[in-house]
């Protein structure tokens, strides 16, 4: 990805660019909330600062059918997109196939959350995803320094995204010798 290295994403451009495509703040807000309210209390844990939200494949599932119904700005083409995606089945269905469990740790003595991501291994659309991805994210209180970027440092498009990142997969063979 070096290829977008000091490059920034302009929102503002690209929003603008896909304008009746993005879901408002607002509608956004509302259908998390709704979602969220699937969400049972037994899914929580507590040990000391620590406070852990467990998902099971199926739940996520659940939450982003949940969700998805509740969005009021979705386009037409937007649902029909989702719905190819999702393919024959629903995707409650078809997330706890690929999912086995998400678990995010939030301690705030260590200000970190911890968030694992469990696949199953199972196939679905001739993909197979097997182990975990994890990450850590610490939180700190330092002040930071913001440099707005220059205008040459700035992707205003998805199709000037898509140029640089099409560009950027380009191989030369030539320091290979004679390969077909």
């Amino acid at each position: 990805m070096t290829f977008i290295k000091g490059k920034y994403l302009d929102i503002n451009a690209i929003s603008e660019e896909s304008k009746g495509s993005s879901v408002s703040v607002e509608d956004y807000n509302k259908a998390m909330a709704k979602a969220l309210d699937s969400v049972d209390k037994s899914d929580f844990s507590q040990k000391g600062s620590a406070v852990t939200l467990n998902l099971s494949g199926a739940k996520i599932g659940k939450l982003l059918k949940v969700y998805l119904a509740s969005v009021g700005s979705l386009t037409k083409d937007m649902i029909k997109s989702l719905d190819e995606t999702a393919g024959d089945d629903d995707l409650e269905k078809r997330v706890p196939r690929i999912i086995k469990s998400i678990t995010i740790t939030t301690d705030s003595k260590k200000k970190t959350s911890d968030i694992v991501i469990n696949f199953t291994g199972k196939e679905s659309d001739n993909i197979a995803l097997d182990g975990k991805l994890s990450y850590q994210v610490k939180y700190s209180n330092e002040k930071v320094t913001v440099k707005m970027p220059t205008q040459s440092n700035l992707i205003k498009s998805t199709d000037e995204f898509g140029r640089l990142l099409s560009e950027s997969i380009q191989f030369d063979y030539s320091d290979y010798g004679n390969v077909e």
